[in-house]
């Protein structure tokens, strides 16, 4: 299992165009109004027609290079994701899960830059990130996306943006939004005309499998679909990486796995030793098989026989969780490691969990998008996110896929090697996906067996 494909797609039907994939993947368009990565064509910053200007997001090869303001949303935006993953895993009725947190939080956004009053309050407190700015914000998920690439060259972590607007009913973005859209977020705007369903659904299902690699191959289907909406949003996060010391295939056999039921399963387990970042505490151990040159790093959490995983996954927060992240650093030892061959794929209704989570209007006719469009009262009324993980001898491939519902007028261990501590995964695991230098999480998931 030496190598990683994280993919999500969020996609959120509003008012703007499509974003092409930053990395340039082409796609016909009649009606092109797209730029990458917010330049005018040869490399320079466009401005919009009333002067807003495109913001400009610095490169810092090697590092993610975060101000005192952003450096203090990273922790908010991992106890987000715990919350997050805590209230996926209460709906999960004991079945495996992905997410990702970070593609959600990338979404919310550019949710909130278009947001007023209390729908904005209520993003960025369900995001938990208090009073901070709407500028802070943007800088800090632009900082994150623009530069998770260019940390360690033997990772392949790309995200992308787009815009979809409905040139039907002649949809048009404010100026400083899609400046910021183009600038912060990497986003490009497309028109599209929604009463040709067709066409348009096979232009954001494309963009989707492009940008996903063909792991999410659609996040729409012609039902979902709404002619009438009045722009979409998407979001994509792409990773693949070798692990750093990976598993050899010859040493994958059928082993017992339990699941939380006590149902025992025969699955193809994987298995060697390895010098990891190991810890044990009085409710679980925790391993970190780092990838590629050590950037990013699987964090698997496995609770002690006879824990429950729900109260690993409740009783962890920011703050527990650097605190055990420090502890490892220092803890490199010989783990004798086993943990099961397994694919996961989900279909997540994000609106009611995020409604639960804090955002009561957003998906409402009650909500305020008012820096959004040009004119006319918008709300969303689905968001979704697909998403799916492979983990292998070779590697792991796992791609997301989340669309915000349409956004709309208001109109209503081996006998061989004893001493070595082992870490045999053959119950419930959490594992989570973070980048080293900023302690950044972007992906969670549970494994249940099931």
């Amino acid at each position: 299992m030496n190598m990683k494909k994280y993919c999500i797609v969020l996609l959120l039907p509003l008012l703007m165009s499509c974003a092409k994939d930053w990395r340039q993947v082409e796609f016909p368009n009649d009606n092109p109004t797209y730029t990458p990565n917010g330049t005018n064509g040869n490399g320079s910053r466009d401005s919009t027609s009333n002067g807003s200007k495109t913001p400009i997001v610095d490169k810092t090869p090697g590092k993610i290079v975060l101000s005192e303001g952003e450096a203090k949303l990273v922790d908010k935006t991992n106890d987000f994701a715990f919350r997050l993953t805590d209230a996926l895993f209460a709906d999960a009725n004991g079945q495996s899960f992905v997410v990702s947190p970070m593609s959600v939080g990338y979404l919310l956004g550019m949710l909130n830059d278009g947001a007023k009053g209390n729908t904005q309050e209520e993003i960025t407190m369900t995001l938990g990130f208090g009073n901070a700015s709407v500028e802070t914000i943007n800088k800090y998920f632009g900082n994150l996306l623009v530069n998770s690439p260019l940390v360690d060259e033997r990772v392949d972590i790309t995200s992308a943006n787009a815009l979809f607007a409905n040139s039907a009913k002649g949809i048009q973005f404010a100026e400083q939004y899609a400046a910021d859209m183009k600038g912060y977020y990497q986003a490009g705007v497309e028109s599209l005309d929604f009463t040709s369903a067709e066409s348009s659904l096979n232009r954001i299902n494309g963009w989707c499998n492009e940008t996903t690699n063909g792991m999410i191959p659609s996040i729409l289907s012609r039902d979902e679909f709404n002619a009438a909406g009045l722009a979409y949003i998407l979001n994509s996060i792409y990773f693949k990486a070798d692990w750093t010391s990976a598993f050899d295939k010859e040493d994958t056999t059928p082993a017992d796995f339990t699941t939380s039921e006590g149902k025992k399963l025969q699955l193809p387990m994987m298995h060697k030793q390895d010098d990891v970042q190991y810890l044990e505490s009085e409710d679980m151990k925790v391993i970190a098989m780092s990838y590629g040159g050590g950037a990013y790093s699987m964090y698997v959490l496995l609770p002690d026989e006879g824990k429950l995983l729900a109260d690993i996954i409740g009783n962890l927060g920011a703050e527990k969780w650097a605190q055990l992240v420090k502890e490892m650093k220092n803890t490199v030892m010989g783990v004798d490691i086993m943990m099961p061959k397994y694919e996961t794929e989900t279909d997540t209704d994000l609106a009611s969990v995020l409604t639960t989570m804090g955002m009561r209007t957003a998906f409402t006719n009650e909500a305020d998008y008012g820096n959004m469009l040009q004119t006319g009262d918008i709300y969303f009324d689905l968001m979704k996110q697909k998403a799916r993980i492979e983990v292998s001898e070779e590697g792991t491939k796992a791609a997301a896929a989340t669309i915000a519902g349409q956004v709309t007028l208001d109109e209503g261990g081996t006998d061989q090697e004893p001493q070595l501590p082992t870490f045999h995964a053959t119950r419930p695991f959490l594992y989570i996906i973070m980048e080293q230098t900023t302690g950044a999480i972007f992906f969670m998931g549970v494994y249940s067996g099931e």
